[in-house]
């Protein structure tokens, strides 16, 4: 089996949509959150999508998401969507995102934001846990009107 990581800049993106939008929609059934607004970072320009490409078989694998941030004067690339099947056949291609990062990004660092199974697959890369994030549903909330017509959260109960 032939794979390879397959960066898709944002011009290629409707090109594409086909291959990775089912992606989105999974993660964002699991994540709760609008897969508007993962579209929203992809057409804008503020995350990149991946596919990992299998090139006998012509299918997706996996997807990553990346966005990008400025830490300090450093570009540093953030993984905030890994999803994809048979993870132990791909993700020693983990080197050779971090050479496209490095090389084509410019970024100095990478992190992952990642569910707990990934764990086993991103610390073999080289990863190493420095935070831990813990969620709480806080029950039915109405979000206020401001911020609806916005979409800005510092909207909120201003005048």
């Amino acid at each position: 089996m032939t794979i390879a990581l397959i960066p898709i800049a944002p011009e290629h993106l409707d090109g594409t949509q086909h291959l990775w939008l089912p992606y989105i929609k999974s993660i964002s059934e699991r994540d709760k959150c609008d897969p508007a607004e993962k579209l929203r970072k992809l057409y804008a320009a503020e995350a990149q999508a991946f596919l990992i490409w299998d090139v006998e078989a012509k299918k997706a694998l996996a997807f990553l998401g990346v966005d990008y941030v400025l830490r300090g004067k450093e570009r540093q690339a953030v993984l905030i969507w890994l999803a994809g099947e048979n993870r132990a056949v791909w993700t020693h291609l983990f080197t050779d995102l971090e050479t496209y990062l490095r090389d084509e990004q410019g970024c100095k660092s990478v992190k992952a934001i990642a569910r707990p199974g990934w764990e086993k697959y991103l610390k073999p890369a080289g990863f190493r846990e420095t935070h831990r994030v813990l969620e709480k549903e806080l029950g039915d909330a109405a979000i206020p009107q401001s911020v609806m017509a916005t979409g800005r959260a510092n909207d909120a109960g201003q005048s």
